[in-house]
């Protein structure tokens, strides 16, 4: 058996684990979240606005599996009071996956925790870099039916490089839209962006749709599904690939543990305070 000799358990053990961070897999940290840092300040940039066609589609399959239209995806169960879904996408033969859980929080306050122009991730994902803000687009270009954009960009993720994977980035546009007052969506896709091209100390990974849609079922109670579509590229073998997407759904209890939601809450019962005085 492979596990009667020691050292080949260990490279068997360690090599999966050494590419979790390749696909944002943190562990999640003890220390108290900073405060958030200030929003960034977006690059002034002239022409016309980026095509966001693919983005405002990638709505209604992010609704429909949130709504629980899951044909073709197998349960696997639930973990740390997240609901685990998989499948095998037949374009790349590479596992995506979706999780389901509720948040202690509003959608507002979930939205604006997602945020990485406003809120540092590091307190829940370890693996996490830099977010370079390229375009801050108008939110009304992902207008359509009855959603509404509160916020859209074009954006440039760096990611830690973790032995023996090379560093990954991605270029997305990202949009944030709301429906009502108690569904929202934030959506990330990669596009190709002249601003920022291949940079050899990166491999490029393609985020193919990834997001969460956000249905707000009381005042501080948010039932969040988390969709990753997303090939890491590089020379990590797909066997490796499938085998750490079965834990990338756990980013979301890293998330709702490390509750970046908190400083906003506190800055809105403190302009509630402040207006009745």
């Amino acid at each position: 058996a492979w596990f009667a000799d020691p050292a080949a358990a260990a490279v068997a053990v360690a090599a999966p684990l050494a590419v979790l961070a390749v696909l944002r897999v943190a562990l999640p940290s003890k220390k108290a979240s900073p405060p958030p840092p200030p929003p960034l300040v977006p690059v002034a940039t002239t022409g016309a606005p980026p095509d966001v066609t693919a983005l405002k589609e990638a709505v209604a399959r992010l609704e429909a599996l949130g709504k629980g239209d899951r044909a073709g995806w197998d349960r696997y169960g639930v973990r740390k009071g997240v609901e685990l879904w998989f499948q095998i996408d037949p374009d790349t033969q590479i596992k995506n996956s979706l999780g389901v859980c509720e948040m202690p929080a509003s959608r507002d306050e979930i939205l604006a925790g997602f945020d990485e122009r406003v809120v540092n991730p590091t307190p829940w994902d370890k693996q996490f870099k830099k977010m370079t803000l390229l375009e801050q687009v108008a939110p009304g270009a992902v207008d359509h039916g009855r959603w509404k954009g509160r916020e859209c960009s074009v954006r440039h993720y760096e990611y830690h490089p973790v032995f023996p994977s090379a560093a990954r980035d991605t270029v997305v546009q990202s949009g944030c839209l709301v429906s009502g007052d108690d569904v929202g969506v934030r959506l990330l896709k990669s596009t190709l962006d002249a601003r920022c091209g291949p940079d050899p100390a990166y491999v490029r990974m393609e985020c193919r749709a990834g997001g969460y849609y956000l249905e707000q079922l009381g005042p501080r109670r948010t039932r969040v599904t988390g969709l990753v579509v997303m090939d890491p590229k590089g020379s990590v073998p797909r066997a490796v690939v499938n085998f750490v997407a079965m834990d990338r759904p756990m980013g979301m209890a890293r998330f709702r543990d490390a509750a970046p939601w908190a400083p906003f809450r506190a800055a809105a019962a403190a302009s509630v305070t402040n207006g009745g005085d």
